[in-house]
């Protein structure tokens, strides 16, 4: 009885600290891509623990999103011991040692990692955003690793990525596509491979941080884009296994998501999408043509 009541009191601070309560954190949609059907959180909580690797792809600044991955942590961390890793796009390797020091001096409170990454410099959406995330991680006593390259490497490889990326030319032609959508077609062909094959050693780090992680099951917290089945991490973990969700928004700056649509595109890139969350954004080219800077 104790432990129960231990339990609840636990969960109880755990909806305090995020602002949510447990259900919410949980809510939305989970649909298998491959039969379109809707399936229950269990279900997919059970595949993640067979597996023993979740990869999951945030559209970035999406409130709802992190906590929802917050909660999937919590669930998984309860059910399997702590024994979960997570491993985040959003920090790069030379700042581990920044995260492991912050840690061992403050391992109840993650607020303040944050501040002591210096975040509002990363580029990142606001940290108030990806806290949810990392005091879940703190509370279940996972660890935490760094996905990306190092801010050296990056500046290193932004002019000759391809070389290091040479061994997948599909992939680096498929992300290279894939930025210049998110550039509104404004960057030229060769561009195109630099930033493709950047993207793709991006990948191959996020992948090596996800085998190496220690812990039972691994979940790596990235954008959709870079948990692609057919392109992205999964091409890089050789034999692990990993089950692919897609966190979705249901409904956008142009309206409420064509779901339909976004299954059918998912198909052969992700197992499951997860709707859950809304953002009042548009896409940032579209933003662009409406204001009259591009065609």
């Amino acid at each position: 009885m104790l432990a129960t009541q231990n339990k609840i009191v636990v969960r109880a601070a755990f909806a305090l600290l995020f602002g949510c309560a447990e259900g919410f954190a949980c809510d939305g949609t989970i649909v298998n891509v491959a039969s379109g059907s809707e399936v229950p959180f269990a279900e997919i909580s059970s595949q993640i623990r067979a597996s023993a690797s979740v990869l999951l792809g945030e559209r970035h600044g999406v409130v709802a999103h992190p906590r929802s991955a917050a909660c999937l942590l919590q669930s998984l961390a309860e059910e399997s011991g702590p024994t979960v890793s997570l491993v985040m796009e959003h920090l790069r390797s030379d700042q581990q040692s920044a995260v492991d020091l912050y840690r061992e001096s403050h391992p109840e409170v993650a607020g303040g990692l944050g501040p002591a990454l210096k975040w509002w410099e990363t580029g990142w959406p606001a940290w108030k955003i990806y806290q949810p995330l990392v005091e879940a991680a703190w509370q279940q006593r996972a660890s935490l690793r760094a996905g990306d390259i190092s801010k050296a490497d990056s500046d290193r490889l932004r002019n000759s990525a391809s070389r290091d990326a040479s061994a997948y030319p599909a992939l680096v032609a498929s992300w290279g596509e894939a930025m210049a959508e998110a550039h509104c077609g404004l960057i030229e062909a060769g561009r195109k491979v630099e930033l493709g094959a950047l993207q793709v050693v991006r990948d191959m780090s996020m992948a090596k941080a996800v085998e190496s992680a220690p812990g039972r099951i691994v979940m790596l917290y990235a954008g959709r884009a870079h948990i692609r089945k057919d392109r992205s991490v999964p091409q890089h973990l050789g034999a692990r296994k990993a089950i692919s969700v897609a966190l979705w928004e249901t409904r956008d700056g142009r309206g409420p998501v064509d779901r339909a649509k976004v299954i059918s595109d998912s198909k052969g890139r992700y197992d499951f999408v997860w709707f859950v969350g809304e953002t009042s954004e548009r896409p940032v080219c579209d933003r662009l043509r409406q204001g009259g800077l591009i065609k």
